[in-house]
């Protein structure tokens, strides 16, 4: 999903997978940000990257998708209350829990971001949602990124940004990218 002025100076692309604990570091930060500069100096697309090694990464990966097709003006809400609340769903968590116990604990979840519990179920595993979480995947691996939170600028990976970067040192970062360049003859 995409906020913000596509004509903006700044592209900021973030790779984050809802279970992954250092996003849920990073993507207060990241927010705060965002306002900080508003959308017509950043834009901002989310990919989601669902990690392997986090069995319930793809399910919150589809429950975002629900709500990013029924209810898109929803979806950063949604985005924001998954990483906030992402202890719920840590592998420990869902240690004796089934795929179906995770349906039903999102589904409670829906109405808040205007999807109702029978359209979760019914699209949670469909072709339209599998598509677009399979589309933010296809992304990551067309820009050889293996782990969350990756962070690309303007089409180049930022090595040096991740979730211990703190909210000055991005206000630092983007100042940089966004003073006019100087050309020495």
């Amino acid at each position: 999903m995409h906020r913000g002025n596509p004509a903006a100076p700044i592209h900021l692309t973030e790779f984050a997978d809802y279970q992954c604990p250092d996003c849920g570091v990073s993507y207060p930060v990241v927010e705060k940000v965002l306002q900080h500069y508003g959308p017509d100096k950043i834009y901002y697309t989310l990919h989601v990257f669902p990690l392997w090694l986090h069995r319930q990464a793809f399910i919150l990966a589809e429950a975002a998708g629900v709500v990013a097709l029924n209810a898109p003006e929803h979806y950063w809400e949604a985005a924001q209350f998954l990483f906030a609340n992402q202890a719920q769903f840590f592998n420990s968590a869902y240690r004796n829990k089934t795929a179906n116990d995770l349906y039903a604990h999102l589904a409670g979840w829906m109405p808040k971001f205007g999807v109702s519990p029978a359209t979760f179920y019914t699209q949670i595993d469909s072709d339209a949602v599998f598509a677009h979480v399979d589309a933010d995947i296809h992304q990551a691996l067309i820009h050889q990124i293996y782990g969350t939170p990756t962070f690309v600028i303007n089409g180049f990976k930022a090595e040096n940004l991740d979730q211990t970067t703190t909210f000055a040192q991005w206000i630092t970062y983007l100042d940089a990218l966004l003073q006019p360049a100087t050309l020495s003859a």
